[in-house]
């Protein structure tokens, strides 16, 4: 079992007998801010630098045009944290040409989750899904062999609390055993 991290913040497990028809597997991932977490008190200076810079119109031309149109990126995967909920379908629907996506299951009180997206050139489709508290797990397969061995992608918002030092690592290990 080969395990690809990314600053601790998403993880790929690819077994061995998986034969993907590519030879590298880009993976990227993105905490995109959520909008229902901006606000002028906390960004003061945003409003008298660019007073559009904060609305989410223009955040989402930068964010798409950031995922469909930067030549170094090219990421077959993106795991995105922070995604408010009702603002993904719109997202989604720009990204659409190139890019499926899937969002975690969260409750109605919570509106922000993690989101995964599988560029369309990239052999691999999402399977299933399975949430957990701030984590979304994407099986993947291989498009031409659909019943072939599985790539498991996670998505973790970690815990940003500095009083609990453990916690990142905590959910990085239970989201790892969930896929074992």
């Amino acid at each position: 079992m080969k395990i690809i991290t990314s600053a601790l913040v998403i993880f790929a497990m690819m077994f061995p007998t998986l034969a993907v028809s590519m030879a590298v597997l880009r993976v990227a991932s993105w905490n995109l801010l959520a909008q229902t977490y901006i606000s002028d008190h906390q960004y003061p200076w945003a409003r008298t630098t660019s007073p559009e810079c904060l609305e989410w119109t223009h955040r989402k031309s930068l964010i798409v045009h950031q995922l469909l149109d930067d030549k170094e990126l090219k990421a077959d995967i993106i795991c995105l944290q922070e995604v408010q909920v009702d603002l993904f379908p719109d997202l989604l629907r720009c990204l659409s040409p190139t890019f499926d996506g899937a969002i975690q299951n969260v409750t109605k009180m919570h509106n922000v989750a993690t989101a995964v997206l599988v560029r369309r050139s990239c052999p691999l489709t999402i399977r299933r899904l399975e949430s957990r508290s701030r984590a979304l797990i994407a099986t993947l397969e291989d498009r031409s062999r659909p019943s072939s061995s599985h790539v498991y992608v996670c998505s973790v918002h970690l815990d940003a609390d500095q009083r609990r030092t453990d916690s990142d690592m905590r959910q990085f290990h239970q989201s790892q055993r969930l896929c074992q």
